[in-house]
C-alpha cells in the first residue's frame, strides 16, 4: 500500500506539472482541427515514467514472493508464479 501510495503521489504531482509546463508550447492549428506540442517538458516521460517503475515493482515483488516460500523442488516456484497470474 505504502508504494501504491507513493506512485500514485508521483503520478498525480508530475502530470499536474506536465499539463502546467506544456501550457506555453500548445497550439490549435484550424487546418487540421486538433491541437499540438511545440515542446515537450522533461515531466512528461518522468509521468509515464512512475507508471512503468510501479509495474516493474509489482513485477518483482510477485516473482519475490514466489521464490520466498519454501518448496521442495522447482516445480513449486513456478507453480507459485502460475498462481499469482504469472500468465496474464
Amino acid at each position: 500500500m505504502t508504494a501504491f501510495f507513493i506512485q500514485t503521489t508521483a503520478s498525480t504531482v508530475l502530470a499536474i506539472l506536465a499539463s502546467y509546463q506544456l501550457q506555453p508550447y500548445t497550439s490549435y492549428l484550424s487546418l487540421v482541427h486538433m491541437c499540438v506540442i511545440s515542446h515537450k517538458p522533461w515531466s512528461l516521460p518522468a509521468t509515464t515514467g512512475s507508471l512503468a517503475a510501479f509495474g516493474l515493482f509489482i513485477i518483482l515483488m510477485t516473482l519475490w514472493n514466489a521464490l520466498d516460500k519454501p518448496y521442495r523442488k522447482q516445480a513449486d516456484v513456478v507453480e507459485s508464479l502460475i498462481q499469482d497470474g504469472a500468465r496474464i
